[in-house]
């Protein structure tokens, strides 16, 4: 589990500047590489995974290696002729597919190769996709009760109680008119129900839109890479030498604009409290006892 650093509160709201600063995820990302991958770069982006064919690979493999962003491919797999390329594939940097029959997840499976499935939750859960990719089509299996208290049913169970990695595409939602704006989508509800929200591509409008701190993104960013294709050992250095450090850094920064503070300089120079003889013999010493505190701490021995 993923301990949460103490962010301080004035330091919690997720600010244009400070978003722009920190590390991100792309998933699933579609269109021309070396867009995404320049526009990547300014926003420090980590890792994109990217929607590829088989065939582009090699193509696109060129392209990855000139950018200093690490980037992956899942690449859509459409029978045995697809496994066979993804299992011989000499660039290294396939790491996943995409699955749009059930026996081609069946072939996906026993290959052991992580795939996405093309289709509805159902299905996805039914044919053991590695992730779920349809949090507007999860929602629907959700029921209002009498009392106004929103239950999952269905394969929203399912998801919620095997903790499966749900990942959240807010502006692929659009595209597909699946929601109207940002704000209509579902993802801090069901962060807020308890399942395991990943997002494809944490950008300022998403952030904006559903009003995140900074604590619920670190953790969403955490999510998000285990929800990658990435092996373990990957993910666990990029925690160790990309996210753990920067938020590190964010830490302590604040630490030392709050120590410097007015407020805190003040403080410290406050002087301790000092009594005449007669104050400290007015003073009960049993009020003392019951209150916890020691001539000591009022500066009297």
């Amino acid at each position: 589990m993923v301990t949460t650093p103490d962010f301080l509160p004035e330091n919690k709201t997720l600010t244009p500047e400070l978003v722009a600063t920190l590390p991100k995820i792309c998933l699933q990302s579609r269109g021309d590489l070396s867009t995404i991958l320049a526009q990547a770069k300014n926003r420090h982006v980590m890792y994109v995974e990217h929607l590829a064919a088989v065939a582009d690979v090699p193509r696109l493999a060129n392209i990855a290696e000139e950018s200093s962003i690490m980037v992956g491919f899942v690449v859509d797999c459409t029978g045995p002729a697809d496994l066979e390329a993804i299992m011989d594939d000499p660039t290294g940097l396939i790491v996943g597919a995409v699955a749009h029959t059930p026996e081609v997840a069946a072939l996906l499976r026993n290959a052991l190769v992580p795939y996405v499935y093309d289709g509805s939750v159902l299905e996805q859960v039914i044919y053991a996709a590695a992730r779920i990719t349809d949090a507007i089509g999860l929602v629907s299996d959700f029921q209002l009760t009498d009392d106004a208290e929103i239950i999952p049913t269905g394969a929203a169970v399912f998801v919620l109680d095997r903790n499966l990695p749900l990942l959240c595409q807010p502006a692929e939602d659009i595209q597909q008119e699946k929601i109207e704006i940002m704000s209509d989508h579902p993802l801090v509800l069901l962060d807020s129900m308890g399942f395991n929200i990943a997002v494809d591509d944490m950008t300022a409008e998403v952030i904006e839109a559903t009003e995140l701190e900074i604590d619920q993104y670190y953790r969403l960013l955490h999510n998000t890479l285990d929800a990658s294709f990435l092996p373990m050992r990957t993910r666990m250095a990029l925690r160790e030498q990309v996210i753990e450090p920067a938020f590190a850094e964010l830490v302590d920064a604040a630490t030392d604009v709050s120590s410097s503070s007015p407020a805190s300089q003040q403080s410290a120079q406050e002087p301790p409290i000092s009594l005449t003889p007669e104050q400290a013999a007015a003073i009960d010493p049993a009020l003392l006892a019951e209150l916890g505190i020691t001539w000591a701490d009022l500066g009297l021995e």
